[in-house]
C-alpha cells in the first residue's frame, strides 16, 4: 500500500526535475559559441620564408586588398587543378548561405599565369558569382606567395581557405574540398555576423 503512494510523487518528480533544470540553465545561462583568435600570442615563424611579419600581438593580418572593414574569406588557387569546381561550388554555397550587404566579401587569388581568370570565366555557366561578394584576382606569384605565405601563415603546399574578421584577426582555417568543412565555415561567418549585430 505504501508503494502505491510514492510511486505517484516519484512520477511527478521525474518529470518535473529535467524541466525545472532547463528552466535554470534557460534563465541563467548563456549560449554563446566562442571562434577561436589565431596568433594571439603573435606568429612563431616555424617556416623559413624569410617574411619579415609584424611581431604583433597579437598577430593582425596586413589586409592591403581590402581597406573595408569587413568580415573577409581569402581563397588561393595555384593551378587549374581537377578539384577547381567543386571548390567553387563550396565557395558559391557559402555565397548563397551568407549574401552580400552582410560585412562579409570573398577574395579569390589566382597564381597568375599557372592560373587564369578564364579558367573562372569558363565555369560562368555552373558557378553564379556576385561581384558585390566575391571579388577575383589574378595576382603575380610573389605577391601570391607573400600574401598567402607570410601574411595569412600558410604554406605552399596548404589550400585551404581563410577566415579573417573585421580587426584583422585570423580567425579560422577550412578545407573546402570537404563539405563539412565548408558547413563549418559558414556557422562560424554567421556567429561572427550575429555578433557584429548584437554590437552596434
Amino acid at each position: 500500500m505504501k508503494s502505491n503512494k510514492i510511486k505517484p510523487i516519484f512520477l511527478v518528480l521525474i518529470i518535473l526535475l529535467p524541466a525545472v533544470i532547463f528552466l535554470f540553465l534557460k534563465s541563467f545561462g548563456s549560449n554563446q559559441f566562442d571562434i577561436p583568435v589565431y596568433y594571439q600570442s603573435g606568429v612563431v615563424d616555424t617556416l623559413d620564408n624569410n617574411c619579415g611579419r609584424s611581431t604583433a600581438v597579437p598577430y593582425l593580418v596586413n589586409t592591403k586588398p581590402a581597406s573595408q572593414v569587413v568580415h573577409k574569406i581569402y581563397h588561393f588557387e595555384k593551378s587549374k587543378s581537377p578539384e577547381l569546381e567543386f571548390r567553387l561550388q563550396e565557395l558559391e554555397r557559402i555565397q548563397n548561405a551568407i549574401g552580400s550587404n552582410n560585412g562579409v566579401l570573398l577574395f579569390s587569388f589566382l597564381n597568375n599565369p599557372a592560373i587564369s581568370k578564364s579558367a573562372f570565366d569558363n565555369l560562368d555557366d555552373r558557378i553564379n558569382y556576385d561581384p558585390s561578394f566575391w571579388s577575383i584576382r589574378p595576382v603575380n606569384p610573389a605577391t601570391y606567395d607573400v600574401f598567402k605565405n607570410c601574411e595569412l601563415v600558410m604554406s605552399d603546399i596548404d589550400d585551404r581557405v581563410v577566415l579573417v574578421d573585421n580587426r584583422e584577426q585570423i580567425r579560422g582555417y577550412y578545407d573546402i574540398s570537404d563539405r563539412e568543412e565548408t558547413d563549418r565555415l559558414i556557422v562560424e561567418l554567421k556567429i561572427l555576423i550575429a555578433q557584429e549585430n548584437e554590437f552596434r
